[in-house]
Parts: structure tokens; C-alpha cells; sequence
């Protein structure tokens, strides 16, 4: 159980990459929400958009990294309001993000309000390179 006088693990708004085999899962710490005041909101299969306890979140990885933390307790706020505005449109999960959005979109949503994912650009990247050059030789 949460008690009220209990630091924050982090502060919320903070972006969260859980290190694990074989990718990495991202999410945002909106912090006590639920009864357990240890809540991340992030983008899972097959549910989608879900709010989950952060042992829940982490689970099974190797190590959490603060890729971002907000500069300030209004940032902090701003980036917990979009995470919310995307849990309450019950968002789904689609690894490429044409029907949904993939975990980094979600993260990277909630921090910037840009829906990106930059670890699919690279694979994107990488398959225009192993075309092109397989086509050359060909």
C-alpha cells in the first residue's frame, strides 16, 4: 500500500526504458496514482495504452534507465496529462504504429507530444540499405 508521506521513486513525467532480452519497453512514471502509488503508464501487447504498477512495468529486465526526466514540476505535470489523454482513447498497440502506437511512440508522445519512434527509422534505415544493396548485387 501507498502512504502519502512516501517519496516519489521518480519524478513524474519521467521517461522510463526498462533494459531487457531482446528489446527494450518504455513508459512514463505518472507516480501515485492507483493504490500502490508506484504507476507507469505505457504501451504493452496486447493491451495497448495501460496503466500498470512500475514492478509490473519493469519486470523481467535487466535494469531501469531516466532517459528524461522534466526540468520542472509543470513539465512533469504537462507530460502526465498526455499520457492520461492517451490511456482514456485506450490507444492499442501496434509495433509499427499504423493502427496504434509501439511503446517509444507512446513515451515519446507523452514527453514531446510527437508520436516518433526513432529505433524504427533505424530498422526502416537498415532495409534500405540491405535492398540497395542487394539489388547492386544482382
Amino acid at each position: 500500500m501507498y502512504w502519502p508521506f512516501e517519496p516519489l521513486r521518480f519524478p513524474i513525467g519521467t521517461k522510463l526504458r526498462v533494459l531487457g532480452p531482446p528489446i527494450h519497453h518504455e513508459g512514463t512514471y505518472v507516480g501515485p496514482v492507483g493504490a500502490n502509488g508506484e504507476d507507469v503508464i505505457h504501451c504493452d501487447k496486447p493491451d495497448g495504452v495501460i496503466l500498470s504498477h512500475f514492478d509490473e512495468f519493469a519486470e523481467g529486465g535487466f535494469r531501469v534507465e531516466t532517459p528524461y526526466v522534466p526540468r520542472s514540476p509543470a513539465e512533469g505535470r504537462q507530460i502526465v496529462q498526455r499520457a492520461f489523454e492517451t490511456l482514456a482513447r485506450r490507444i492499442p498497440y501496434d509495433v509499427l504504429g499504423l493502427q496504434g502506437l509501439n511503446c517509444e511512440q507512446a513515451a515519446n508522445y507523452h514527453q514531446r507530444g510527437q508520436a516518433v519512434s526513432p529505433s524504427l527509422w533505424f530498422l526502416f534505415g537498415l532495409g534500405v540499405i540491405f535492398v540497395l544493396a542487394s539489388t547492386k548485387s544482382s
